[in-house]
């Protein structure tokens, strides 16, 4: 597969390194408003929409990031593979933790990174990298 870039908006353009796509689709999932645009309406891929909208099943929340997340990742790189952990719920103050664990493929090689993400109220309070190689 040809290196498909990722745009930004920032001074870095259009990118083109393994590492920095990753972490730029990433981050655009975590950040991302599923309402952001009336052009591609229904077809961006937000974390935040998906903790709001199936959070009162939380397995079946895990199963809906990972396969969003793929597929989102899936249109730059060879292959994705996600998993998703979840951590320490407490129902009493609607708090919980997901681990994030991402392999991708790009020309041959295997790449992974993670995120571990705190979530609060339904609304993610914290993010914090995982050991990217």
């Amino acid at each position: 597969m040809a290196t498909i870039v990722v745009p930004t908006l920032s001074g870095s353009g259009w990118l083109t390194g393994v590492a920095e796509r990753a972490d730029a689709l990433l981050s655009y999932f975590l950040v991302s408003d599923y309402t952001q645009s009336n052009t591609h309406r229904g077809g961006i891929t937000s974390l935040p929409y998906l903790i709001q909208n199936k959070s009162r099943n939380i397995f079946s929340l895990k199963e809906d990031i990972a396969s969003a997340l793929s597929l989102l990742l899936r249109r730059y790189f060879d292959n994705a593979s996600v998993s998703v952990e979840l951590d320490n719920p407490d129902a009493r103050s609607a708090r919980y933790n997901l681990t994030l664990s991402v392999i991708i493929t790009d020309a041959g090689k295997r790449y992974s990174l993670g995120k571990l993400i705190d979530v609060v109220n339904n609304r993610v309070h914290r993010v914090t990298n995982l050991g990217d190689t």
